[in-house]
């Protein structure tokens, strides 16, 4: 679910008979139908509401795409029942650390003023006035244990966490960020 340009979704033929790439943007599909050899099947739609039948899938992967969508619980529920009984949710979330206010998703909802500034300063020009500083616009969930436990409702047993990044993810994203716009 989300697989973008599909770079992912393809190493998994490896490993299955049958995979399935799903995005809701349509230029990241056409991008990987355009350079995909294989026979992987791309479909357009939205994780709330997966166009599969009950039960038909071993694996649901969702990699970094879980805090984007609108209806968390709802797409939970989808992954649940396209699942097959016994079937594995893989997932990776941002975690919900000491220094999630320095997350660069969500710089401008904890610190607007400084985030105006730095957004100036890369960009050369103020932030448009459609840019809303509330939680509604483009805001990127972050978790702790308990929220993805609470999340996933009981559906899914917890078999792995991994935790990382404390710090250096906020700041290896930051410092992307102003290699892309300097050239570094």
């Amino acid at each position: 679910i989300a697989c973008q340009t599909g770079e992912c979704t393809k190493h998994f033929l490896d490993k299955s008979k049958y995979v399935v790439g799903l995005d809701l943007q349509f230029s990241f599909l056409f991008e990987a139908k355009n350079k995909d050899e294989t026979e992987l099947r791309f479909v357009n739609a939205r994780a709330e509401g997966l166009p599969f039948q009950d039960g038909v899938f071993d694996y649901c992967i969702m990699i970094d795409m879980l805090e984007c969508v609108s209806d968390q619980t709802k797409c939970i529920d989808e992954a649940h029942r396209v699942l097959k009984p016994g079937g594995n949710l893989i997932v990776s979330i941002p975690q919900r650390g000491l220094f999630y206010f320095f997350n660069p998703d969500n710089f401008k909802y904890y610190l607007p003023f400084i985030y105006r500034k730095i957004y100036y300063i890369l960009r050369r020009k103020k932030p448009s006035k459609s840019i809303r500083f509330s939680k509604e616009n483009d805001y990127h969930s972050q978790y702790n244990f308990k929220d993805i436990s609470s999340l996933l409702n009981y559906k899914f047993e917890i078999c792995r966490v991994y935790q990382g990044g404390l710090i250096i993810y906020p700041i290896a994203i930051w410092l992307n960020y102003f290699a892309n716009v300097f050239h570094f």
